[in-house]
């Protein structure tokens, strides 16, 4: 099993509106238990918080991750972009 360190998300967020990210996780050893995992506490919003996502011991571990973003904006048409996201094990 492994214990997650952090998810990294590389995201632009459009000046002129205020857009957010939020952030959820869950872990599982297998891809047939994820959908059944809970998820974790929200992280976020991004902004004000600061990226990446420190993900604390008390998700425990697991082989797999699934990753929800949630995307928010104050004006239609507007939103965060994500360019890239990705999780990254917690060195021993």
């Amino acid at each position: 099993a492994v214990r997650w360190g952090r998810v990294e998300i590389d995201a632009y967020f459009p000046p002129g509106a205020v857009t957010t990210l939020e952030v959820r996780v869950r872990l599982a050893n297998t891809i047939e238990e994820l959908s059944a995992a809970s998820w974790s506490s929200v992280y976020g919003p991004y902004p004000p918080g600061s990226l990446p996502v420190e993900l604390g011991p008390e998700l425990g571990m697991g082989q797999f991750i699934e990753i929800e973003l949630t995307l928010t904006t104050d004006t239609q048409g507007v939103s965060p972009i994500v360019k890239s996201l990705g999780a990254v094990p917690k060195a021993f």
